[in-house]
């Protein structure tokens, strides 16, 4: 592979790991989690988690898009937490503070923004009744970077998002590179293991498999 180029290419599948391949992992690291059989449920707990202002790392699928602003290797956190940029920018990512967030939303849900929507990310203005939703993800000029996902990337992250702008009111997710600072972003489960550990990460959902650093954060959202 040519020097300076990345192991893998978004455009490329990478390893995919099965439930037996992560409960495998988890059991070897003699971890305690959770097992929740049910998406809806799982989706549900997680959008309650993020309410609470935690970070949440979401490993799912083959590891092709790894390397994307989004897909199946993200942290993603609640912009509507007004302590989120620091949280994102300051403590997980370890750059300046006012560097740019980046959200994810679906098509359904762009009726908070007065920008028009690309494929890669851009910069749109923030409706004003709909700032304190997106609040800790502002930049100075009250705009935030937007990427539209859709269901041929994740598509459980897709019905997380809505989800969450269901429950809460909360149209976008931040959602950066599950990776730590400096470092490639996570492949396999092991690798997801240790980032969230030696991170301000609060949750590992990995499949439908949960990990939390405080395992309460767990048994108090159903």
């Amino acid at each position: 592979m040519p020097a300076g180029h990345e192991p893998v290419s978004v455009l490329t599948p990478g390893p995919v790991f099965s439930e037996q391949d992560v409960k495998a992992t988890l059991d070897s690291c003699r971890l305690t989690y959770i097992y929740e059989p049910d998406w809806t449920r799982l989706r549900h707990r997680v959008s309650q988690i993020l309410s609470a202002g935690r970070l949440v790392a979401w490993f799912q699928g083959d590891a092709g898009s790894a390397l994307d602003a989004v897909g199946g290797r993200v942290i993603i956190s609640d912009p509507s937490n007004r302590w989120a940029r620091e949280n994102v920018n300051r403590f997980l990512r370890q750059v300046p503070i006012e560097a740019p967030i980046p959200l994810v939303t679906t098509a359904d849900l762009g009726q908070w923004h007065d920008g028009q929507v690309r494929v890669t990310p851009q910069n749109v203005g923030v409706a004003g009744a709909w700032r304190n939703q997106v609040i800790g993800a502002l930049d100075r000029s009250g705009c935030v970077q937007l990427q539209e996902i859709t269901e041929s990337g994740d598509r459980q992250l897709v019905e997380l998002v809505r989800g969450h702008s269901a429950r809460t009111g909360v149209p976008a997710l931040i959602a950066v590179p599950f990776s730590g600072p400096s470092e490639p972003v996570v492949c396999s489960p092991r690798e997801a293991i240790r980032t969230m550990f030696s991170s301000p990460v609060d949750v590992l959902v990995i499949e439908r498999f949960a990990v939390a650093k405080d395992h309460w954060l767990l048994g108090m959202h159903v």
